[in-house]
């Protein structure tokens, strides 16, 4: 799973499995228990620190690398910046504010954050397997796979 800024600046968070072949039902059902029981229970307290440590690393490694960003890297994430008309925050800037930030983070209010992140979004379920070309309507399929995974009616899929 990781939670990214895509391109245009929309916020995706991804979950994925890389089932076998043959293996796309289950796999769908897995990732749809998965997202059911983060939604209604969130991430546990050692879950929350290893995203914490996850964070604090990828920063101190951006800080350590800031100098070896080609000039070209570094207009085109400026460019993108001001078209979308947010400031470019460096690593070392980001990384201070994390060490202030995230140890006030614990799993009650990272928790309330992860449920306004996952609700603020339209759910999508992508599968690519061969088998479903043979299918007369995959999209119905992928559907009840998804809903027959969980019987809580609040995560069905509509």
């Amino acid at each position: 799973m990781f939670i990214e800024n895509g391109e245009q600046g929309q916020h995706q968070i991804m979950l994925w499995d890389n089932f076998a072949e043959g293996r796309w039902e289950p796999a769908v059902a897995g990732l749809r228990r998965v997202t059911c029981d983060l939604t209604m229970s969130g991430f546990t307290a050692d879950e929350w620190e290893a995203a914490k440590r996850g964070v604090m690393a990828d920063l101190n490694h951006r800080m350590a690398d800031m100098s070896k960003v080609a000039n070209v890297d570094l207009a085109k994430e400026l460019s993108h910046a001001v078209a979308d008309g947010r400031y470019l925050i460096p690593p070392d800037e980001l990384f201070r504010y994390a060490q202030s930030t995230l140890p006030r983070i614990n799993v009650r209010s990272g928790n309330t954050w992860w449920r306004h992140q996952w609700g603020a979004g339209v759910e999508h379920f992508r599968v690519e397997a061969p088998e479903l070309s043979k299918v007369s309507d995959p999209v119905a399929s992928i559907r009840r796979a998804v809903n027959e995974a969980i019987a809580m009616p609040r995560c069905k899929v509509h």
